[in-house]
């Protein structure tokens, strides 16, 4: 749930202006900025081959290091150089 704390202004504001409300489960802003953007592009490159996507997770987020394993298939594997 949303904490409305007072200021100047408020993230509430923001929200209401952009119509928007937070993505607290789904990364749907994550997708369109750039997995939508990247994936073709990827795909392009690599024509299929196997490839190591280096993500910039640092050291604090292994939860998400383990989430984004999820993502690997036979051709990606995901790598985590700030964390290692």
């Amino acid at each position: 749930m949303l904490r409305d704390f007072e200021g100047d202004y408020r993230l509430s504001n923001e929200l209401l202006e952009a119509a928007t409300v937070p993505q607290l489960r789904n990364r749907w802003c994550s997708i369109h900025a750039k997995g939508w953007a990247l994936d073709p592009v990827i795909a392009t490159l690599t024509q299929g081959r196997r490839y190591r996507h280096a993500m910039g997770f640092e050291i604090g987020e292994r939860v998400r290091c383990t989430r984004d394993t999820e993502a690997n298939t036979e051709a990606r594997t995901g790598v985590y150089p700030l964390v290692e």
